[in-house]
């Protein structure tokens, strides 16, 4: 084989596996809000206030409000304070059929 032919079956290859890669692709985090977060449960996009910091060291717990209230934590010390606007990639834990806990992967400032 010559390089043309070569370069040629390279570009099939590669271009097969981009397509294969959009068809696929499904985002890890979609933006929700808190009572779909309570309902459908996954991982999500969550952008809310901060209404109350309870613990900030070694691992940070505080309510977060966005319209629904959600007790959430993060596992490392942050400077988070009351009526900061953040936004979190968080995962719920269920406890039991009416109780789930959120865990935030990812907190973010978003002012």
């Amino acid at each position: 084989m010559n390089e043309k032919t070569i370069s040629q079956i390279c570009l099939i290859i590669i271009t097969i596996g981009m397509l294969i890669f959009v068809i696929t692709y499904k985002e890890e985090f979609s933006r929700k809000t808190i009572g779909e977060m309570i309902e459908v449960g996954e991982k999500g996009e969550i952008i809310g206030r901060i209404e109350y910091v309870i613990k900030n060291d070694p691992i940070t717990m505080f309510v977060l409000t966005d319209g629904n209230k959600a007790l959430i934590y993060y596992p490392k010390a942050t400077d988070l304070n009351k009526n900061n606007i953040v936004k979190i990639y968080a995962e719920t834990e269920e406890i039991n059929p009416t109780q789930k806990k959120f865990f935030a992967q990812k907190v973010v400032r978003a002012e």
